[in-house]
């Protein structure tokens, strides 16, 4: 019997999953980090270091969302798809805008998702 749920949702990992990265659902229903040619379904709230293990996953219609870069990106920037379900300045799947500024890889910073994205985010599931 299928369900529907709100978001946040809770899924299984399928590997080890980083906080405040962009993740996507397998084949199998699990989540893990999306590549640089895929937007996602939302992003990670917190790690998971246990295959099987919940991940909470925030949507991007639900509004901003705190994410990783993976260099610095200035205030105002577009921001783009990166590997690993990191963000970038510069790419080909734009995830949204920087509302604040990153330093280098790993900053945390809060992203006004695209609005194309939320609209197409149903769609970047793959294994």
């Amino acid at each position: 019997m299928s369900q529907q749920e709100s978001w946040p949702l809770s899924l299984p990992a399928a590997a080890a999953v980083t906080a405040f990265r962009r993740v996507k659902v397998n084949t199998s229903g699990r989540v893990l980090h999306a590549s640089a040619s895929e937007t996602g379904i939302g992003v990670a709230q917190a790690a998971q270091a246990t295959v099987g293990g919940e991940v909470v996953v925030r949507g991007f219609e639900q509004g901003t969302c705190k994410m990783a870069a993976s260099a610095a990106i200035a205030k105002g920037a577009e921001v783009f798809a990166a590997a690993a379900g990191e963000i970038a300045s510069t790419g080909t799947v734009k995830i949204g805008t920087a509302l604040a500024a990153a330093s280098g890889n790993d900053s945390l910073i809060e992203v006004l998702p695209h609005r194309g994205l939320i609209q197409s985010s149903s769609s970047s599931s793959s294994s």
